[in-house]
C-alpha cells in the first residue's frame, strides 16, 4: 500500500461512523403532503358528483314536464345542460321568440281549467330584450269549434276533448294565434297549488306593493269568499299570500280590475325570477330540489331540455331595463271596450270594431318601447271627406303609445302621406308609422300645410289621412 493510501485508510469504526448515507429523495411537488389539498380535492369530487345527480335529476325531471324529443341522445341532453346547443330555437331566426304562459286553479278549484293568467312573453334574441302582454281573461274572440267566448275558455275546452293529445295547450295556442297574429312557438302552465309551493321552496319573494287596498271577496276553496289586505310598500310574499295577491279581482283603490290585476302578476312574475336566479337559491341544494319535484306536478311545457337551456343561457344576465310590461284594457287609452253579451256576461271587445290594433300593437310590441323613449310630437290631419276620421285615428295611436298633439282637417288627398321633420331623429316612430299606413314618408312639407302651423306647434311628424284610409262600404248585392 502507498504511503499516501495509508494516510487515507479509515478504522472500520470510522468507516461506519462516516459512511456517506444515500442521497435523500426530494419530494415532489405532488408527493408533499398537504391536507388542504385533499380537501379541496374532495370537495371538486363531491360537487362533480351533485352536478351530475342534479343534471341526471333535472333530465329525469325535464323528461316528465317537457315536450318528448326523440332525435337528441341521453349524453346531448345532458350535454346541453353545460353547453347550450347551437341549433336554433323556433322563431330565433326570424328574431322573435313568442311563449305562452298560462296560470289555472287545477284539481279542487271551481272552473278547474279556466286561465285565470294569460300572458305572451316576447323574446328578442339580438337585443336581449323581452316583453310581457297580458291578455285579459274576459276577452270575446272565437275559440276555433266552439264559436265566439271569453278567451279563458280556450283551455279548458280542448282540455276535455278526448282523445286528443296536448288538446288545452293546442287550442289556447290557437286561439291566441289567430287574435294576436303572431306565432305562438311555446306554451308553458302552472297551476295554482305549483306556484305556491314553488314560492315557499325559494323562500318567498320580495314585492313592492304600490298601493294598499282590500278584497272583500277573495273565493275560498269551499266555494265561499274571505276577506285579504294588501298594505303598500315592500313586503316579502310565502306562496299562499302572493297566489292572493295575483288573484285579487275585487280590491278597492283602483285594484278590482283585470288590467290591475295582469300588472300585479307581471310584477309577480319578475320577483320569482329574481329569486329564483339569485345566489341563495342557486346554491342552496335543498331549494333546487325542492323546486324540481313540484315542477314535476304541476307544469307543463313544449320545450325540450335543449331549448330550455338555451333560453336560460340567452338571457341569464339580462337587466330590469330590457324587460317591458304591457296589458291590454279598456282604460280611456287602451284597446279594449267594456260589453255585454245578449245572456247578460260581462266581456271585453276590441274598440275598433276588430283586432287589427290589437293584431298591430303585438306585432310592433319591441318597437313600442323604442317609440316611447323617441316620444315624438305627432299631428293627425284629416284629408278626407269622412268626419271624425282624424280623431279616431288619433285615439288609436294614442292607445298605441304615440304622442298626438294635434287634430286638423285639410283638403281632400287621394292617398296617406307622412311627413316626417324630425331630421332624422324618430327613425323607430317614422319606420311604424310607415308600415301602419301603409304609405310613403316625405320630408318637406307643403306650403298648402304649412299654414296650419307656427314654429312653436310644428310637430316632429305629420300624418295627412287620404281617401285610402275611408273603410270601404258594402254595396249589397250578390257577391260573385
Amino acid at each position: 500500500m502507498a504511503p499516501t493510501d495509508l494516510l487515507k485508510a479509515k478504522t472500520p469504526v470510522e468507516q461506519k461512523n462516516n459512511q456517506p448515507s444515500e442521497p435523500a429523495k426530494e419530494l415532489r411537488p405532488a408527493q408533499r403532503s398537504h391536507p388542504w389539498r385533499r380537501i379541496i380535492i374532495v370537495a371538486v369530487l363531491a360537487i362533480l358528483v351533485f352536478a351530475g345527480l342534479l343534471g341526471y335529476r333535472v333530465y329525469r325531471i325535464g323528461t316528465a314536464i317537457t315536450a318528448p324529443t326523440t332525435d337528441m341522445s341521453f349524453y346531448q341532453q345532458i350535454k346541453s345542460l353545460i353547453v347550450p346547443s347551437e341549433r336554433p330555437l323556433r322563431g330565433e331566426e326570424e328574431g322573435r321568440i313568442n311563449v305562452l304562459l298560462l296560470g289555472f286553479g287545477g284539481a279542487g278549484h271551481q272552473g278547474a281549467y279556466l286561465s285565470d293568467t294569460i300572458i305572451v312573453a316576447s323574446l328578442n334574441p339580438q337585443t336581449k330584450e323581452v316583453a310581457l302582454m297580458s291578455i285579459p281573461r274576459d276577452l270575446y274572440v272565437e275559440i276555433p269549434g266552439y264559436g265566439y267566448r271569453k278567451i279563458n275558455n280556450a283551455f279548458a275546452f280542448g282540455h276535455m276533448e278526448k282523445d286528443v293529445t296536448d288538446g288545452g295547450e293546442a287550442l289556447a295556442q290557437a286561439t291566441v294565434q289567430q287574435v294576436l297574429g303572431i306565432p305562438i312557438h311555446y306554451y308553458a302552465w302552472l297551476d295554482f297549488s305549483g306556484f305556491e309551493k314553488i314560492v315557499d321552496d325559494i323562500g318567498g319573494i320580495d314585492v313592492t306593493i304600490d298601493q294598499s287596498f282590500v278584497d272583500y271577496t277573495y273565493p275560498t276553496l269551499d266555494y265561499g269568499y274571505q276577506t285579504v289586505r294588501f298594505t303598500e310598500g315592500q313586503q316579502t310574499m310565502d306562496g299562499d299570500t302572493a297566489l292572493k295577491y295575483v288573484r285579487s279581482r275585487h280590491g278597492t283603490n283602483g285594484e278590482g280590475s283585470d288590467f290591475a290585476r295582469s300588472k300585479r302578476q307581471q310584477k309577480v312574475i319578475m320577483a320569482v325570477k329574481e329569486k329564483l336566479l339569485s345566489f341563495g337559491t342557486l346554491t342552496n341544494p335543498t331549494r333546487i330540489s325542492s323546486v324540481l319535484d313540484d315542477l314535476t306536478s304541476h307544469t307543463k311545457t313544449n320545450f325540450q331540455i335543449w331549448e330550455i337551456s338555451k333560453v336560460a343561457k340567452m338571457f341569464e344576465a339580462i337587466s330590469g331595463d330590457k324587460i317591458s310590461s304591457h296589458v291590454i284594457d279598456n282604460s280611456k287609452d287602451g284597446l279594449l271596450v267594456s260589453k255585454h253579451t245578449e245572456d247578460g256576461a260581462y266581456i271585453l271587445s276590441p274598440k275598433s270594431g276588430n283586432f287589427s290594433e290589437i293584431q298591430y300593437f303585438a306585432q310592433n310590441i319591441f318597437n313600442l318601447s323604442s317609440i316611447q323613449k323617441e316620444n315624438a310630437e305627432i299631428a293627425v290631419l284629416n284629408g278626407t271627406k269622412t268626419t271624425g276620421l282624424g280623431r279616431s285615428t288619433a285615439d288609436d295611436l294614442e292607445a298605441l303609445q304615440y304622442t298626438v298633439t294635434k287634430v286638423d282637417s285639410t283638403a281632400n288627398q287621394p292617398a296617406t302621406v307622412i311627413y316626417d321633420l324630425s331630421n332624422g331623429a324618430n327613425p323607430e316612430t317614422a319606420a311604424a308609422l310607415k308600415d301602419k299606413f301603409r304609405s310613403r314618408v316625405e320630408t318637406q312639407l307643403p306650403q298648402s300645410l304649412q299654414k296650419l302651423f307656427t314654429s312653436e306647434t310644428l310637430p316632429d311628424i305629420i300624418i295627412v289621412l287620404g281617401e285610402d284610409m275611408v273603410p270601404a262600404k258594402p254595396t249589397g248585392g250578390s257577391v260573385v
